[in-house]
């Protein structure tokens, strides 16, 4: 049996997408693991991943027609992001998109909020400096 593969490749941006994200770190797991770095257009290169023959994925009963991979985006400054479940077919490019989300207080080593339910408390700047 011949080993079927296809090809996938992470784009990192931030700012609801509007820029991208150089030197993200991007872990790659599933049948084989994969670590790689966003260039500065927010792209990693083209990695070639090991998935189920096309041919297989026809028979009655048999497994879903692709393989699944787990995408991890880790970059300083940035809430870690994964991603799962990210399929890859046989002689098919995919691409994952990934939209980090910026510290809420840059230099601190605490992820604030810890988890989506959590609220931050914010103090308001003082625009008036006539005021104290």
């Amino acid at each position: 049996m011949s080993e079927h593969f296809g090809t996938l490749r992470v784009f990192v941006r931030t700012a609801n997408g509007a820029l991208p994200v150089a030197a993200a770190r991007v872990l790659i797991e599933g049948a084989v693991e994969k670590e790689l770095f966003t260039d500065r257009s927010g792209f990693t290169e083209r990695v070639f991943l090991p998935t189920v023959s096309p041919e297989e994925s026809l028979r009655a009963g048999s497994i879903a027609p692709f393989a699944s991979y787990r995408v991890r985006v880790e970059k300083e400054g940035f809430y870690p992001h994964l991603t799962e479940n990210v399929p890859v077919f046989a002689g098919v490019e995919s691409l994952q998109p990934v939209t980090l989300v910026g510290l809420a207080e840059f230099g601190s080593e605490e992820l604030i909020p810890k988890s989506s339910t959590d609220t931050v408390r914010s103090n308001p700047q003082v625009l008036d400096r006539e005021r104290p």
